[in-house]
């Protein structure tokens, strides 16, 4: 049985991950922006056979939180064998373009924020000698 931290948990790649591991029994650790969804994906996983399931609700531009999430994940789970980052955005490229503010939210969130993450995850990861990183993107 593994335990995985899954961010962007609602995005439909996500999801058929998640069943997948569900029927392996693996404990899944649910973040995403919508509590209502990640609560009825988590229903969906736990009669898969996925073995526990939590949620934790987070907005990944809230870069102060990435501690916390980790910390939450490790509390429930007792231990992380690997992330799953699969959150982004499709971002409108002629509103980047004309706004710094929208190009810089767009940036944080399909960037800066993965970023972090995979920092804090590689990061515990070194310490306990092993773990695994999975980061999905869209070359759009």
């Amino acid at each position: 049985m593994k335990n995985w931290i899954i961010i962007g948990a609602t995005s439909a790649i996500s999801e058929s991950v998640c069943r997948i591991w569900s029927v392996r029994g693996y404990k899944l650790f649910l973040v995403g922006r919508d509590e209502k969804k990640l609560v009825i994906l988590g229903d969906d996983y736990s009669v898969r056979g996925a073995s526990n399931v939590y949620t934790h609700v987070m907005d990944v531009n809230q870069f102060e939180a990435h501690e916390a999430c980790w910390n939450a994940a490790v509390e429930q789970m007792g231990r992380i064998d690997g992330i799953f980052i699969a959150h982004g955005t499709l971002p409108d490229q002629k509103a980047c373009e004309a706004s710094f503010s929208t190009a810089q939210l767009e940036i944080n969130t399909n960037g800066m924020s993965v970023i972090s993450l995979c920092t804090k995850a590689a990061n515990e990861f070194e310490k306990a000698g092993k773990g695994d990183i999975a980061v999905i993107s869209s070359v759009a």
